[in-house]
């Protein structure tokens, strides 16, 4: 009798096992179909990477100490991968897709075994996208949903998702608050100690220059319709993690799921506060993915017609989220072509000492291998601090000081729309300039492939 109850057991545990493995398969198949869809963020951690392989310093710009990346330990990652002469936007989808796997195993963790939290994990069509576009996003969330999970060893995640994006600090506090542990203090102190001292001595600052860039003055109506926006994507989970939230507290003696409602809570609240993001991933919402899957569950009884049904539902309504996630992916690979030769073509085309001004600052800079001044502030000290209207521009994208960029001197500056073309284009005045612009740039195009770059260039 016993060793049929063993055997029973062990032949369950398999089958949650594969149940768990089909799932990732499929999440693989979703994201290798994407192709080569490195987003343009993903090449400013190359380049800081790059400079300090070159001995430049872990910097934007050689001489400029300017901590313009959220992702220190990513960026950091990709120093031996360059190092040793590997593309680094092949290596980090990599490690994006197999981000991607770990977040199931810890969401699988997180809800003992419950193969249904982890397909809606899988669901959630920004999570395959951002596994695939080179991006810390998964390896973040899958690192917060391991200390989540209340192991021993929880401190060690939670002090690692510290050094993994700043988020990581809120997680720590929160959990720590929730749990109190000494030894894990001690831990999660260290961690945070260590990354602080580092930001203090050698960018001078206590936060990444992002921080001052891309908070601050949002209206809160932009976070609570980048919450309802993951909901059209996502709505089974958001809207059953809610309620789950809701009632793991109101049960407060279930002592798991009223620490991972609290995280949830506290974290969506965050993301309100701080106005969301720009992309149409949800990517400030995946961390807290696999707790909302755990507490949707936990409102769904155990009928295994209602799981399926649930199941069922998810993916169906999901669909279209990966449909549009496609479309991303595809305007994606066609901006990284297009970008990297026209960096390329800077790169052979100026003088080594020359700059150049961009809005998006990835791609184009990091082959373009000249001093470059970020004109939305993200690796630039100055404009991070300019005092701006927020709230109607692109979430994240809206410091500005066009008259600080042209006391730079850029040798050219390169549009945001327009950049490549099928025939030459003139550019004109583009109105942020000042009057006197064009008396001092003018629009040029030069051939590219079968297309032209459009630009403006100094006049001098």
């Amino acid at each position: 009798m016993l060793e049929s109850s063993v055997s029973t057991a062990a032949t369950d545990t398999s089958r949650q096992w594969l149940k768990l493995l089909g799932i990732a398969f499929l999440l693989l198949l979703v994201e290798g179909s994407y192709g080569l869809c490195t987003q343009d963020d993903a090449y400013i951690s190359f380049r800081y990477a790059d400079n300090l392989v070159n001995g430049h310093g872990l910097v934007f710009n050689p001489g400029e100490r300017v901590e313009g990346i959220t992702n220190l330990l990513w960026t950091l990652l990709f120093v031996p991968v360059i190092a040793v002469g590997l593309d680094p936007a092949a290596v980090s989808a990599s490690m994006g897709m197999i981000s991607s796997v770990l977040l199931l195993v810890a969401t699988w963790r997180l809800s003992s075994g419950n193969w249904l939290a982890v397909l809606l994990v899988a669901a959630v069509p920004g999570i395959s996208l951002e596994g695939a576009q080179g991006l810390e996003t998964v390896a973040f969330a899958a690192l917060v949903t391991a200390a989540l999970a209340g192991t021993q060893r929880w401190a060690w995640w939670a002090g690692v998702a510290t050094w993994m994006r700043p988020e990581g600090v809120l997680v720590a506090g929160v959990l720590w608050l929730l749990r109190r542990g000494r030894r894990d203090l001690l831990i999660l102190g260290g961690f945070v100690c260590a990354i602080t001292a580092f930001r203090l001595a050698y960018y001078g600052d206590i936060v990444p220059n992002t921080f001052h860039a891309k908070v601050g003055g949002v209206p809160i109506w932009r976070g609570l319709q980048y919450v309802a926006e993951f909901g059209t994507t996502a709505g089974p989970l958001l809207v059953l993690g809610l309620v789950g939230a809701g009632l793991a507290l109101r049960r407060w003696r279930d002592r798991s799921n009223a620490q991972i409602a609290v995280l949830t809570v506290v974290y969506v609240a965050y993301v309100i506060v701080v106005g969301g993001d720009f992309k149409g991933t949800s990517r400030f919402l995946i961390p807290v993915a696999p707790a909302l899957a755990v507490l949707a569950v936990s409102v769904v009884k155990t009928s295994h017609v209602q799981t399926a049904l649930l199941g069922v539902l998810a993916v169906l309504l999901a669909i279209p989220g990966f449909m549009s996630m496609s479309e991303h992916a595809e305007r994606f690979r066609d901006i990284r072509v297009e970008r990297t030769v026209v960096g390329q073509l800077l790169n052979t085309g100026l003088p080594a000492d020359a700059v150049i001004a961009i809005h998006s600052a990835g791609i184009v800079p990091f082959y373009a291998q000249r001093t470059t001044v970020d004109m939305w502030g993200i690796n630039d000290a100055h404009i991070a601090r300019a005092s701006v209207t927020m709230g109607d521009g692109t979430a994240g994208h809206e410091r500005h000081d066009y008259d600080y960029v042209l006391s730079r001197e850029p040798d050219v500056i390169l549009p945001e729309r327009g950049l490549v073309t099928d025939e030459p284009k003139d550019l004109g005045d583009p109105g942020v300039f000042g009057e006197a612009f064009l008396e001092r740039y003018q629009s040029v195009s030069a051939p590219l492939g079968e297309g032209v770059v459009n630009l403006w260039r100094r006049r001098d």
